[in-house]
């Protein structure tokens, strides 16, 4: 069976920003519900927008706080900071609204796409004088951008809930197989990134961060439902995001790092995972924060990771 691209085709990670969501052709031109919609309840149509747009603002706040503002510093470092930027974050999720109208599937998958505008997540950071030069020079160059995510949702035993399955776990495959090799890079002849995320908790945290911001290259669906996702970094954004864990490392002990030789032979970190459909209701979403951790935590203990 041949792969199909069927959803998120050709998305390049910038800075975790897209300037769209890529999404499959409409199967609903003009509105109209295909088939196997307009023959369920509205309660059952209702139930699966409704995952969607939940599914939708996880993904939006894990973009959020995976975002990176200069050098490899994410959101997620700032929130950690201080309660008031966390609370100020937290309200302007809130207000993150639908950019379109929802789009369902013949497959009986529903589609949702959510947005932030750029300035407003500026703004709650600016309450810290001591970031307003790295923020006005950023809100200059995404003047007007929005930060958007996808959200999923699909009606009980349809073959879309088996596509969603299938793409949720491609996507914890995929993640577990990148953060594979960031945790292995060396920092120098001592440490490497594995070493430093066993010193250090908030270390694990803000690299935990930062991977479940990523975006997929391409996701792509054979024509059983299962399916591959794609991510990758360039290797200008590893070393600025081990930078930055170094920065979250030494700004909470003594023993700093000062010695920085980071080695890779990579000029692209890339990872595809695999997912196969299941027939059981449970969704496993990789914006879940517990999810993501927990992965990177056993992968740094060295455990066998299956899921």
């Amino acid at each position: 069976m041949k792969f199909l691209p069927y959803v998120f085709l050709g998305c390049a990670i910038s800075l975790n920003l897209c300037a769209d969501v890529a999404k499959p052709k409409s199967s609903n031109p003009g509105g109209a519900l295909p088939a196997v919609w307009s023959s369920t309840t509205a309660q059952e149509r209702l139930k699966a927008l409704r995952v969607a747009q939940l599914d939708a603002y996880r993904a939006l706040a894990a973009r959020v706080y995976g975002f990176q503002l200069a050098a490899g510093t994410i959101v997620y470092d700032y929130a950690l900071k201080s309660d008031t930027i966390h609370a100020r974050l937290g309200t302007v999720l809130k207000g993150a609204t639908e950019l379109e109208e929802p789009e369902y599937t013949d497959k009986g998958m529903v589609m949702v796409v959510y947005g932030l505008k750029l300035e407003k997540i500026f703004d709650a950071l600016k309450i810290d004088q001591s970031f307003n030069t790295l923020l006005i020079n950023k809100q200059v160059q995404h003047q007007g951008k929005i930060i958007e995510a996808l959200g999923c949702g699909a009606l009980p035993g349809s073959m879309g809930l088996k596509m969603l399955h299938a793409k949720r776990a491609a996507e914890l495959d995929a993640y577990r197989l990148l953060a594979e090799r960031l945790v292995g890079v060396k920092i120098n002849s001592e440490t490497s990134v594995a070493g430093l995320c066993l010193k250090s908790d908030k270390v694990e945290a803000s690299l935990a961060a930062f991977l479940r911001g990523l975006k997929p290259v391409t996701v792509s669906y054979r024509d059983d439902g299962a399916c591959s996702v794609t991510v990758q970094l360039k290797i200008r954004e590893v070393v600025e995001t081990i930078e930055n864990l170094i920065r979250v490392y030494n700004s909470g002990n003594s023993d700093k790092i000062t010695d920085i030789r980071i080695t890779t032979n990579d000029k692209i970190f890339k990872a595809t995972g695999h997912g196969a459909p299941r027939d059981d209701s449970t969704v496993v979403s990789l914006s879940s924060g517990s999810t993501a951790q927990t992965i990177l935590h056993r992968i740094i203990k060295k455990e066998i990771v299956v899921e």
